[in-house]
């Protein structure tokens, strides 16, 4: 009996190898790939993005604000109170790094595409529903 990728629903015949992840699901050798190439990336980012479960702080460019936990900064980044331009640092990163070179993940901006605007030249960021707005 052919077993079905619980991934992407292709059927996996008896002479291909069907894999499982994480315990959980059987997934085909493809999809396997992909959830692998899916964790180095987020493992990847951890490792960029300093100490797990430590506190960030914020540097506006006049003084220091926080400390604040990661779900605090991403409200923050969220509502503007926090510029995507300012500086962020928490231990295990080596320096101060601009919020808007950690935090560009379309799911942190409520599905709306952050692109780099290279076209400027000054290094702005404008959302998906701004483009074309100069």
């Amino acid at each position: 009996m052919d077993e079905v990728c619980q991934e992407c629903g292709a059927t996996i015949s008896p002479r291909a190898k069907a894999n499982v992840w994480n315990g959980e699901k059987v997934v085909c050798t493809a999809c396997l790939k992909k959830l692998q190439a899916v964790v180095r990336r987020q493992e990847a980012a951890v490792m960029f993005a300093g100490k797990a479960h430590t506190p960030w702080l914020v540097n506006d460019g006049k003084r220091q604000h926080g400390p604040y936990t990661t779900a605090e900064l991403i409200d923050l980044l969220r509502s503007g109170r926090v510029d995507w331009a300012w500086d962020i640092w928490r231990e295990g990163i080596g320096k101060w790094t601009t919020a808007g070179l950690l935090f560009t993940i379309p799911h942190l901006t409520d599905g709306r595409l952050e692109l780099r605007d290279h076209g400027q030249g000054d290094g702005t960021y404008r959302f998906a529903d701004q483009i074309g707005q100069r």
